[in-house]
């Protein structure tokens, strides 16, 4: 997963939270983020992403999900925090579940 087109977060886990709260997998600083806003959920065959109820939204290439399967050049949007579903190219900064990501500034 690409954050802002920089960092790179690892999808390493079956179950991923995304959201503001410190005990999720991948913490976004962000206030538009909700602290539970969203769950990736990996297979064998595919990656799933789901809307936790977030009061902000989750989109993806526009358009607003409950959950849906993830392609690789998926844009997702966390009300307005961007994350491009794919590979790491190598040049990429890697972002711990302990660190949280930050948007530009």
């Amino acid at each position: 997963m690409i954050l802002h087109g920089s960092r790179f977060f690892p999808l390493d886990q079956p179950v991923i939270n995304i959201g503001r709260r410190s005990d999720n997998q991948l913490v976004i600083e962000d206030l538009r983020v909700s602290r539970t806003h969203a769950q990736i959920r990996r297979t064998k065959n595919q990656t799933l992403l789901f809307d936790l109820n977030s009061s902000g939204g989750t989109f993806v290439n526009g358009k607003r999900i409950t959950q849906t399967t993830l392609f690789p050049g998926d844009v997702i949007s966390l009300a307005g925090f961007t994350l491009i579903y794919g590979e790491d190219g190598g040049e990429s900064t890697s972002v711990g579940g302990t660190s949280p990501a930050q948007p530009p500034v």
